[in-house]
């Protein structure tokens, strides 16, 4: 009696099979879990806006300061907002590589470089992952000058739901102007803190991955949180790429307009050169 069985031929056939489904399918799996992983950070990101909104409202629309230095306070605005948060985890991104390293207020040896000496142990003070900014936007106040410290008040805000209240990042600090290098090596920006800084070899100068869309995740002023271009920053005062002011009363996701800083006169011009810059550098593979 003959016993029936697949041949080698066979055999490698099949095994063929199986490795040509694998490797249709192992990207597609990949991709599945970026997806998952992009969209938990975008609810990280909703969950950070919520818990500024929250401070915001006991605070009468007050946003908090971007950080406080002194001999009683050494700390950041997460830190200061941190009873409005239980959860420590939604400043860790899942795909941003930064996360996987203390911001500078929350890092003992940080700490020892920028805060004065009594204020320099975390005394009880959360540790947060980089990952997340601070905004760092300009409004008004009564005495004619701009400035992006404590106490600006929502009411200076006309349209929230564009100006940005928490974005992504990568750097060791906590707020983000319109000052981004687009092809920044991060260590480069904390180099004077010396032995304390971390060496990363961080970088904005990639859009794989989670950034293949051009995007970024954004809590906006209103509260809502969605993927944000990057090119969009830009798109509605000046033209991406270039120093091309198309609307000069138009408010960037900053809060200012080109006008509104040059009314201040021309010790502030640095503002819209800042802004400018960013737009103008943007590297092509970013718009």
């Amino acid at each position: 009696m003959n016993k029936k069985a697949f041949t080698l031929i066979e055999l490698l056939v099949v095994i063929a099979i199986i490795a040509i489904l694998a490797a249709i399918l192992f990207p597609v799996f990949a991709q599945a879990k970026l997806q998952a992983k992009t969209s938990a950070g975008l609810s990280n990101m909703k969950q950070l806006a919520t818990g500024n909104q929250l401070y915001y409202n006991d605070y009468d629309d007050n946003r908090m300061g971007r950080q406080s230095i002194d001999n009683q306070l050494c700390m950041s605005w997460k830190q200061a907002s941190e009873a409005y948060r239980k959860n420590l985890q939604i400043f860790s991104d899942l795909v941003n590589p930064a996360a996987k390293y203390y911001d500078g207020f929350s890092d003992p040896a940080v700490r020892t470089v920028i805060c004065p000496a009594t204020s320099a142990p975390l005394n009880g003070l959360g540790q947060y992952a980089r990952g997340y900014y601070w905004n760092n936007i300009f409004g008004g106040r009564g005495g004619g000058g701009y400035w992006d410290n404590g106490g600006f008040n929502l009411s200076q805000v006309a349209a929230p739901a564009d100006v940005g209240d928490v974005t992504e990042a990568k750097e060791e600090f906590t707020d983000y102007g319109p000052f981004l290098t687009w092809t920044q090596n991060v260590d480069s920006e904390t180099s004077w803190l010396g032995a304390a800084a971390p060496v990363t070899g961080l970088q904005w100068n990639g859009t794989n991955g989670k950034y293949g869309d051009k995007a970024m995740n954004v809590g906006y002023l209103d509260g809502h949180a969605k993927r944000t271009a990057f090119s969009s920053l830009c798109g509605k005062w000046i033209i991406t790429g270039t120093n091309t002011v198309t609307n000069p009363n138009q408010e960037t996701f900053w809060n200012f307009s080109v006008n509104d800083i040059n009314a201040l006169g021309s010790g502030w011009s640095w503002m819209v050169g800042a802004v400018e810059n960013y737009c103008s550098s943007m590297p092509v593979q970013f718009r």
